[in-house]
């Protein structure tokens, strides 16, 4: 048997998120003035342009400006190919809550190719606080289509990316509420992510939030009109699952040889494999021995409120 490095947390329930910590600065785009970090082109304050996620400085065209140092973080960014017929306008005309909102969209008549894909028409920001690797984290956005005649977005993907493997935490969620402000959130699981084959050197310590749309094509092979209204981002601890203190020696509670799992205390069982689908789930008493099969597991007891995680392959 090998033994695989070990993740530990722990869990603390609380009633009200109140008080947590959101991660994405100006989430609203209320906080600082849109004059300071974007380009009035056409009478509108549209963001400034990276050709990647973890660039540091920003890009001289579409929409044409100076190079701006962004690497100190939480500057709202756009991430896209250069070209004129993608925007990102910080607007005063709608929102979800005070007077400013996000207004993503992709022209008509483009040739530009990857368009269907939503890293393509992104809105990102480089976080300012270190996210921790072993923590789970809740991303939440309001949306909306906006009303453009011929509109083909109908979904929005938010992103998490790292700044070591550079491998992107994507999900793909459905714009439900149509024209309405309608609120869709998401949970970015980092301890399963990086339990992935593949992605273990993945550290989440620089990270780049974001939230994309695509688009589609007509039969000239050009794009359609594709447009989204976003505000009140927010990117927080997930306190049902993550840990927030009482960190413990996993060692001392969970052991794992010849092929057998045995635990120094009572609580639920629940074992995964490397893509993060749960094999199955029990209720085992202390002391209590549990087979597996050869293979790579992500093994997670919960006691007495308390989560233990290891890494096995056996």
């Amino acid at each position: 048997m090998k033994r695989v490095t070990i993740l530990m947390l722990g869990i603390i329930t609380i009633t009200s998120f109140s008080f947590a910590q959101n991660f994405v600065t100006n989430p609203g785009f209320e906080d600082v003035d849109p004059t300071t970090y974007t380009v009035l082109a056409a009478g509108q304050h549209e963001l400034m342009r990276v050709g990647q996620f973890w660039d540091g400085t920003t890009q001289t065209t579409n929409p044409t400006s100076s190079a701006v140092d962004i690497s100190a973080g939480g500057t709202w960014v756009r991430r896209s190919p250069s070209t004129g017929y993608i925007k990102s306008r910080v607007i005063d005309t709608d929102g979800h809550s005070g007077a400013n909102c996000l207004h993503m969209y992709h022209s008509a008549g483009s040739s530009q190719t990857g368009m269907q894909n939503w890293y393509n028409i992104a809105s990102t920001q480089r976080l300012t606080t270190a996210l921790n690797n072993s923590k789970v984290y809740k991303a939440s956005v309001w949306a909306k289509v906006d009303a453009t005649v011929g509109n083909v977005c109908d979904k929005i993907v938010f992103g998490l990316t790292d700044n070591v493997k550079r491998a992107n935490i994507t999900f793909v969620v459905t714009l439900t509420g149509g024209t309405a402000w309608t609120k869709y959130d998401v949970t970015f699981d980092i301890p399963g992510h990086i339990a992935k084959v593949g992605n273990e050197t993945a550290d989440f310590s620089l990270a780049f939030f974001s939230v994309g749309i695509t688009t589609t094509y007509d039969a000239s092979n050009l794009t359609n009109y594709s447009g989204v209204l976003l505000d009140d981002y927010s990117l927080i601890v997930d306190t049902s699952t993550s840990s927030l203190n009482n960190i413990h020696q996993i060692q001392n509670v969970l052991s794992v040889k010849n092929h057998y799992i045995s635990s120094t205390q009572s609580g639920k069982l629940e074992v995964f494999n490397v893509s993060g689908s749960k094999l199955f789930s029990k209720d085992i008493d202390a002391g209590e021995d549990m087979h597996l099969p050869a293979g790579f597991y992500v093994i997670k007891l919960t006691s007495g409120g308390d989560t233990y995680i290891q890494k096995a392959l056996l």
